[in-house]
């Protein structure tokens, strides 16, 4: 071995170095290649992330707002809420009839409606307790949304008269939200 180092022109230096740096490129291409590899194979995995990160986004705020006092479940069931707000203390509008129904406005969103108005006919208010029912609503819910709100006197005013403070009402409620695509 010596005597290749004594006998060492410039040509056996350069193939030397020559073989030394293609051993050290094969190494870093071999590590890169295993590197471009799992980059690959993780790249393979972010659909399947992205779901799972966007249906625990919708969890987590559904558990959020169920923390944060806001009483329609994450099942989203309006009725319970509904009867809830009108039975409290400082609504006390009594039993109601509460007509569901859904739409899809668009592709993936869901509206869900509710009508709203007295079992009975012969129910009467006076404007406070229909205001703060239309607050307590939308205050102790984000999603829900006051969309259409009638009131008519109880008794038939002529112009120009003042009526009682006796009124009915119809209200329509809405909640919008996002449905998972199917799949």
């Amino acid at each position: 071995m010596i005597d290749f180092f004594r006998n060492m022109s410039f040509p056996r230096a350069v193939i030397v170095v020559s073989l030394l740096a293609s051993c050290a490129l094969g190494y870093f291409v071999r590590e890169k290649t295993t590197r471009l590899a799992e980059i690959e194979s993780e790249l393979a995995r972010v659909p399947d992330l992205v779901t799972d990160i966007q249906r625990l986004g919708v969890e987590l705020t559904q558990y959020q707002e169920v923390a944060n006092g806001d009483t329609v479940g994450a099942d989203g069931d309006f009725d319970p809420y509904i009867r809830g707000i009108a039975a409290s203390p400082f609504v006390g509008i009594g039993q109601l009839l509460v007509n569901p129904s859904q739409r899809n406005p668009a592709k993936d969103i869901e509206d869900r409606i509710y009508s709203i108005k007295p079992a009975q006919k012969t129910q009467k208010y006076h404007q406070s307790k229909i205001g703060n029912f239309l607050y307590k609503l939308e205050a102790d819910s984000r999603r829900v949304k006051v969309t259409r709100f009638k009131l008519t006197p109880f008794k038939k005013v002529n112009p120009g008269e003042v009526g009682q403070d006796q009124w009915t009402f119809e209200i329509t409620i809405t909640s919008r939200s996002q449905v998972a695509p199917a799949g």
